[in-house]
């Protein structure tokens, strides 16, 4: 199967689904700094 670009995959699948996918990315890099804070 040959590699698609993000914007490839961005319409292959719902933008509702990419979306729900950003939100959850940006909640991990939220927690992963904040748990970065904690250690300092």
């Amino acid at each position: 199967m040959p590699w698609t670009t993000p914007a490839e995959l961005r319409e292959a699948y719902e933008p509702d689904a990419w979306s729900r996918l950003t939100e959850l990315r940006t909640r991990y890099d939220a927690d992963r700094r904040l748990v970065a804070n904690h250690q300092l």
